[in-house]
Order: C-alpha cells, then sequence, then structure tokens
C-alpha cells in the first residue's frame, strides 16, 4: 500500500508480506465459509483489485487502519482463520499509524519500533501462522471452499454513480443525435 500511495519508493519484504496479507483476506472473502453479505463483499473486494492511483492505496489504507473490525466484518466462520488473519491485519496497520501502534510508541518507542522491525521478517509471519495453524480448533474446522459471489460493476454503483450515467448522451438517443 505504501508503494500505492507514493509514501515509499523503495520495496522492502515488509511490502510483499503486506501483499500476502491482502491476497489472504481476498480469499477468505471470496472462498472461505463466511456470513459477509454480497455487498459489502464487493466492496472489500474490489478495495482489494485496485492495482494503481493514490485513491486506490487510501482506499487500502482505510480499511486496515479500521483494524481488528474489517477482520470481524468478513464473518468467517472458521475461528481460527478469523483470529490469525485478525492478527496479521492488526500487525500490519502498524506500518500506517494505527491507533495500537501509536499507544504502544507513547508507552515504548522501543517496543512500538519493534513491533514495525518483525513486519520485514519472513520468520514472524511464517511463526504465526505455524502457531495458528496448531490450534486444535483449527483441525476440526469445516474448510470447504465456497465461491461466494459479488455484484458486477453497475449493480454496485451508488445512486448517485447510477444518476449521472443515466445523463450520459448514450442513455438517450435523441441527445446524442444533436
Amino acid at each position: 500500500m505504501r508503494l500505492l500511495t507514493g509514501d515509499q519508493r523503495i520495496h522492502t519484504v515488509g511490502d510483499d508480506l503486506e501483499s500476502f496479507l491482502y491476497v489472504l483476506a481476498w480469499v477468505a472473502a471470496r472462498y472461505a465459509p463466511n456470513g459477509m453479505s454480497q455487498k459489502r463483499r464487493t466492496y472489500f473486494v474490489r478495495i482489494h483489485d485496485y492495482t494503481q492511483g493514490n485513491e486506490d492505496g487510501f482506499a487500502k489504507e482505510s480499511v486496515l487502519l479500521a483494524g481488528r473490525a474489517t477482520i470481524m466484518k468478513l464473518e468467517i466462520e472458521q475461528l481460527p482463520f478469523q483470529q490469525v488473519l485478525g492478527d496479521l491485519w492488526t500487525a500490519f496497520a502498524c506500518r500506517y499509524n494505527s491507533e495500537a501502534y501509536s499507544l504502544e510508541l507513547q508507552r515504548d518507542p522501543a517496543a512500538a519500533q519493534l513491533l514495525l522491525d518483525r513486519l520485514e521478517s519472513h520468520d514472524w509471519m511464517v511463526d504465526t501462522l505455524c502457531e495458528a495453524l496448531r490450534d486444535d480448533a483449527w483441525q476440526t474446522a469445516q474448510d470447504a471452499s465456497v465461491r461466494h459471489p459479488i455484484l458486477e460493476a453497475d449493480e454496485s454503483l451508488t445512486w448517485r454513480q447510477l444518476k449521472r450515467k443515466s445523463q450520459m448522451p448514450s442513455h438517450y438517443p435523441e441527445l446524442a443525435l444533436q
């Protein structure tokens, strides 16, 4: 996200790990058994489908900074999966001065720096995922894939967007000829 918003020009390991998190969250929204509404799922998936422009990084940043609530709204049925995804989500929000990071920075600047430093290591993420997989609840969880639908582009337009679209000459052939 830092590369999309222009906040950073050098690609780091942490950027790759953060990208992995977004892919994991996208897959959870699309394929993990979950209780998300189609409209909410479409919004979440589309934010992660953006590939260029500063606005795209800001949209991702807003859902990341919403913290664990973003992951809870995915309503993933496998609680261990939801928990580990929430842990990763909260950790990467520190890169963008999340509330938790800001509080830690005030309490203990050295500990806050350690939170950031660990995000630049594959080891930390692998350890976090392995620990989650050792959870007995994960072993007994139903893990069948579900292909959740998302809205087509025109279906997800807001009322204002539809209104503007309907005012275009292509929707009024008699105006297009003038």
